[in-house]
């Protein structure tokens, strides 16, 4: 796991070296800016499981139009976290779901809760069904649109569930930094969006 990553991390920054003949207007993934949020001890203690599935509707994420930008995109995503002192880290490349799953990660960590390697019967289960991962240009806009819905599950019974949903549109400059900077803002307003303190009170965990 550790050497796929850094490879993963290599190989990102491989594509875009200037000593790398291919441009990296060609590139084959998106870069991803997640801003955490300021750091909080109020779920100290606790501990989940972590489950992302993609429960999408619809596989491509771009309109067409959106997606005659990005015509080499592989569904990878190279995720960078932000912390509130604007220091950025390279944290790897994910497909979607790998995506949610890091940053929901993050957001957790950040909350002091502890993340379990494999499920137990004794300790909740945090689900996170992905169902709109949507990029288009409207216009001279950047729009991206992002839903999911949270659950927390104690032997296989839902004790607490929330909706998430976020929106955000940006004027369309040349290149692709106007779509990964929206992507950026929307998937960061989409994971803090979980209010997680709330959703563990109405599970009474």
């Amino acid at each position: 796991m550790f050497f796929t990553r850094h490879l993963r991390i290599w190989m990102i920054s491989l594509v875009c070296s200037p000593l790398v003949i291919i441009a990296c207007a060609s590139r084959s993934y998106i870069n991803v800016a997640y801003q955490l949020p300021a750091p909080s001890a109020l779920l100290n203690g606790k501990a989940v499981f972590l489950e992302v599935k993609d429960q999408r509707s619809q596989a491509e994420i771009f309109e067409p139009e959106a997606a005659m930008q990005f015509k080499n995109f592989a569904d990878l995503y190279s995720l960078s976290v932000i912390d509130v002192e604007k220091n950025s880290y390279l944290n790897g490349a994910y497909n979607l779901t790998g995506l949610f799953k890091e940053a929901l990660s993050q957001r957790l960590k950040n909350l002091a809760v502890d993340i379990l390697v494999e499920k137990s019967e004794d300790l909740p289960v945090l689900e996170i069904d992905l169902t709109t991962f949507r990029i288009r240009l409207q216009g001279r806009k950047w729009v991206a649109d992002i839903g999911y819905d949270a659950s927390l599950t104690k032997g296989n019974q839902t004790i607490a569930k929330e909706r998430v949903k976020a929106n955000a549109e940006r004027v369309k400059i040349v290149g692709k930094k106007g779509a990964e900077t929206v992507i950026g803002e929307v998937f960061s307003e989409s994971i803090n969006g979980l209010d997680m303190v709330r959703l563990f009170q109405q599970a009474k965990l």
